[in-house]
């Protein structure tokens, strides 16, 4: 993407890597792989299956703020009738490894996550109603 205000939606798996970058909101309802010199300026939202892994090495950035969530029911398969049903309040064990080399930098950053924020062209009301 190339505004801070992008919203990339991305149904299921993505890799992004070596040298991609982007800035927004990214959503990803499958698995999320960052690799080699990956950057990102914004928030990145990783629900669904709930798989976020950077592998690698490489100096990219990550500014912003990450969130990861598994809410694929019992199954483990995002997008059927038993999405949220699992584990404590909806959500069984998510993925974060951060286990590839290099420097690349994670960085908590309230600006570009707000700034990613104003992307949105409609208010959120609710996440999903069982």
């Amino acid at each position: 993407s190339s505004t801070i205000t992008t919203i990339t939606y991305v149904e299921g798996d993505v890799s992004l890597g070596p040298g991609d970058s982007g800035k927004g909101l990214l959503w990803v309802t499958g698995s999320l792989t960052l690799r080699g010199n990956t950057s990102w300026e914004g928030a990145i939202i990783v629900v669904g299956t709930g798989v976020f892994e950077r592998n690698g090495g490489g100096n990219g950035d990550t500014w912003g703020g990450i969130v990861v969530g598994n809410i694929a029911g019992a199954d483990g398969i995002y997008g059927n009738s038993d999405d949220c049903t699992g584990g404590t309040g909806g959500f069984l064990p998510a993925s974060f490894d951060t286990s590839g080399g290099g420097n690349h930098d994670t960085v908590y950053c309230s600006d570009a996550i707000n700034q990613a924020m104003n992307g949105f062209p409609f208010k959120i009301v609710d996440f999903r109603q069982r």
